[in-house]
């Protein structure tokens, strides 16, 4: 078998070529990731009879490559960047460069061909998938920000409110709260009026935005706004930073609701959803994140092997009188444990 090396960087990589013996049959040359010089390589590596290209999963910048030269028709495998980092460490010489990288890839090739696992279009799917987890993950975490800076607002300008709202978000990301606070922005809005009045508004606003009226709640909101106390005034200045605060977290919850549908999607697509899924207190949401963040669940021998994937194994650190222990990281840095073990 031929084996061919990429050492991949931003908007450019490195590849080797090794065979038999590893010996170098290719001086490395360089590309870079546009359409012509990934053309090229498809077309020169094709060139080769029996070859497997090998690459490291660094970040996202593997990625164009991995896809382009599997859609062609090579056999692409992609593997984690500690394998590549501890092999062949054998020598006093400490040189690295982009061209010693990719042969030191090519290499391992040749020495692990039988574990190889091949990149193919489930691979594609489960970094999308990870790219919707990301972003979901930063829009969740923008949301809870933004919620408190309401919750915040609230509890001066209208004091117990979020008590009658508790009900999820919609799936379209709507939420009871955020539609009343943008209508009924001040405690004075509700306390201003009769209860009559009140019955009304709040009957028209339930029909309007599509929720339950319940006559209960219409009585206990108009009792306790006229015992509330408020530290902010009912002002145009405090509407707009009440409006403000209430259309920020209604627009990022639709953005989270329609994420999170995406990647539940997407995680329904792979052939180890149906596993993870089935795990004890596992729904559709932390089976994509899990999917989306570990990968092909399916490669790990076992739930030890996960956790040292996910970097909270403790690993034995011996030496004559010293005994110690740390955490071992290899696998993903935002990697967060779902799982039930």
């Amino acid at each position: 078998m031929i084996a061919i090396g990429i050492d991949v960087s931003k908007g450019r990589s490195t590849v080797a070529v090794v065979g038999e013996g590893k010996k170098v049959l290719h001086k490395p040359f360089d590309i870079s990731h546009n359409k012509t010089d990934l053309a090229k390589l498809v077309t020169f590596v094709k060139t080769f009879d029996d070859v497997r290209v090998v690459m490291e999963h660094t970040g996202i910048y593997y990625q164009v490559v991995a896809e382009t030269l599997a859609g062609a028709g090579v056999r692409v495998s992609v593997v984690n960047p500690v394998l590549i980092h501890e092999y062949g460490n054998n020598t006093l010489r400490k040189v690295s460069t982009d061209r010693t990288a990719s042969v030191k890839i090519a290499r391992y090739a040749l020495d692990n061909r039988e574990e190889l696992r091949e990149y193919g279009t489930a691979d594609t799917l489960r970094d999308n998938l990870k790219s919707a987890v990301r972003q979901f993950n930063f829009e969740d975490k923008t949301l809870s920000a933004h919620t408190n800076r309401l919750y915040s607002l609230l509890e001066r300008a209208f004091p117990r409110i979020d008590e009658f709202f508790k009900s999820p978000a919609k799936s379209n990301g709507q939420q009871k709260l955020i539609d009343f606070v943008i209508e009924f922005w001040h405690n004075n809005c509700v306390s201003d009026l009769s209860l009559a009045k009140f019955t009304e508004r709040y009957r028209k606003f339930c029909k309007k935005n599509h929720y339950c009226f319940k006559e209960s709640d219409v009585s206990a909101i108009h009792a306790i706004s006229r015992d509330n106390v408020t530290t902010l005034s009912k002002t145009d200045f405090t509407k707009m930073l009440i409006a403000d605060a209430a259309e920020h977290v209604l627009q990022i919850s639709i953005r989270v609701e329609k994420l999170r549908f995406g990647m539940i999607e997407l995680a329904k697509q792979l052939p180890e959803y149906p596993a993870v899924v089935a795990l004890y207190g596992v729904g559709d949401t932390i089976a994509a994140k899990l999917i989306g963040e570990i990968g092909d669940v399916r490669r790990f021998e076992s739930k030890r092997s996960v956790v040292a994937y996910a970097g909270v194994d403790p690993s034995k650190d011996d030496s004559g009188k010293k005994v110690g222990s740390s955490l071992n990281r290899v696998g993903s840095s935002c990697f967060d444990i779902y799982l039930v073990l």
